[in-house]
């Protein structure tokens, strides 16, 4: 089955980016998608990533596509710290098949061809461990622990803070 990673720039699907965020556990894992997650926001994400793709070169977001079917979404953005960080989520019906890693793995390719050799920062909740899994599987080091609020959870979240020294690969 084809698997592919595409800028938002070149391929924008509302209806499929809505059906990946409308999801309870992602929500819930990432703070700033509520939950429902309705299409309406979805169109006005679209907007807020193309101007944090202008602000900063790096920051762009993907939509991960497997056999033609929306798979997930990936994207870097710039941190409250001023870092790059790492995001994905996964649609829930392809869950557990490596999506996550694959790409993961695609996007630390992609950085160390754009020459990114900086830290790559990234997080996840406590209670989410594959998605640790998948970090540590590719060389993230734990930094700490993290409380962040979930739109989703409408709460505040314990979560585990990862770096990877892109310089190392």
């Amino acid at each position: 089955m084809s698997f592919e990673v595409i800028s938002i720039t070149e391929k924008w699907d509302a209806a499929a980016f809505q059906s990946v965020m409308n999801n309870p556990n992602a929500a819930r894992n990432t703070g700033s998608f509520p939950y429902p997650y309705t299409l309406e926001m979805a169109e006005e994400r679209y907007q807020v990533m193309l101007e944090r793709m202008q602000l900063a070169p790096l920051a762009h977001d993907y939509l991960i596509w497997l056999g033609g079917e929306i798979a997930g979404t990936i994207g870097l953005f710039v941190n409250t710290t001023g870092g790059l960080e790492l995001g994905y989520a996964v649609h829930p019906d392809v869950q557990g098949q490596g999506i996550a890693t694959r790409a993961v793995d695609w996007i630390l390719n992609h950085l160390k061809v754009a020459g990114f050799t900086g830290v790559l920062h990234a997080g996840y909740a406590k209670d989410n461990p594959a998605s640790g899994r998948v970090l540590e599987k590719k060389g993230f080091k734990q930094t700490g622990e993290d409380t962040f609020y979930s739109k989703g959870a409408q709460c505040d979240r314990e979560g585990w803070r990862l770096e990877l020294d892109m310089s190392t690969l």
